[in-house]
């Protein structure tokens, strides 16, 4: 699931909604991952990876949605005692202690969060590399499918430090003419970090 953060005035906010939005670190126009989705006393949140590179739930008001598919990994569980229904993987929406545990920013259910983030961007930015970037023109064979994998981590790595799409193109033009000596293609690089940039 992927949505985009809205244009919003802070004077259109619902009432009930301004004691969530003090601290946003969403940047309108920008798409983001929904790693969770939680109704709690009538509010909806979803769970993103914010500007800053947390974990954090906002209201789901301050966004669009893009993408409805949802994670093959979720389930859905309803916690009528605490009026409350959550959507997410097992380590999150099991059981209302699994939840609240991701709130309170739990050691085990915060690695478990980012072992799964780390693992699905991996795969996106594999399959980016192979389709978009490319460079040596292996993407199609069968046994060049992991050709670009050792630069991955470092990808993932610099992704995590909340990269601009400059950072991104000179790790892999620096991929490109250094490591790899080839020639490089401006144009196919910048795609491509924009690319990466957009879908994690």
């Amino acid at each position: 699931m992927r949505i985009v953060a809205r244009n919003v005035k802070s004077s259109e906010c619902p009432p009930a909604l301004e004691p969530f939005l003090r601290q946003v670190f969403i940047t309108p126009m920008r798409e983001y991952e929904v790693h969770s989705v939680a109704t709690v006393n009538g509010i909806s949140f979803v769970s993103i990876i914010d500007d800053s590179g947390s974990e954090s739930r906002k209201p789901i008001w301050l966004f669009d949605i893009l993408d409805k598919s949802i994670p093959e990994d979720w389930i859905c569980n309803l916690f009528p005692d605490q009026g409350a229904v959550v959507m997410g993987p097992s380590f999150v929406a099991k059981d209302a202690e699994s939840y609240s545990r991701l709130v309170d920013r739990d050691p085990e259910v915060t690695t478990q969060f980012w072992d799964r983030v780390r693992a699905r961007r991996s795969n996106v930015v594999r399959t980016i590399l192979l389709t978009d970037w490319d460079p040596i023109g292996t993407g199609c064979d069968p046994e060049g499918q992991d050709l670009y994998d050792p630069y991955i981590p470092d990808l993932l790595h610099l992704i995590e430090q909340t990269p601009s799409e400059t950072d991104l193109y000179n790790y892999l033009w620096e991929v490109v003419t250094d490591r790899l000596g080839l020639i490089g293609g401006r144009e196919k690089t910048s795609l491509t970090a924009k690319r990466i940039l957009a879908a994690v």
